[in-house]
């Protein structure tokens, strides 16, 4: 997990508080905004890591049948 995970993760956290307690609707808006720019963020993360092991194991398996 890198520095940008951690800090959409912090903003995440941060905004939800603040809609919570204030439960303003202009809150809870900025909170689902960061919330899904968070989750958006991971999803990239996890498809380009589950691309980039696919791509090497048949690179590896490409080399190994020779």
């Amino acid at each position: 997990m890198h520095k940008g995970f951690r800090k959409a993760i912090r903003l995440r956290r941060q905004l939800y508080t603040r809609a919570k307690r204030s439960n303003f609707m202009e809150d809870w808006e900025k909170y689902i905004k960061a919330r899904n720019v968070c989750v958006n963020k991971v999803r990239n993360a996890k498809h380009a890591y589950y691309v980039k092991v696919a791509d090497q194991l048949k690179c590896h398996n490409l080399s190994n049948n020779e």
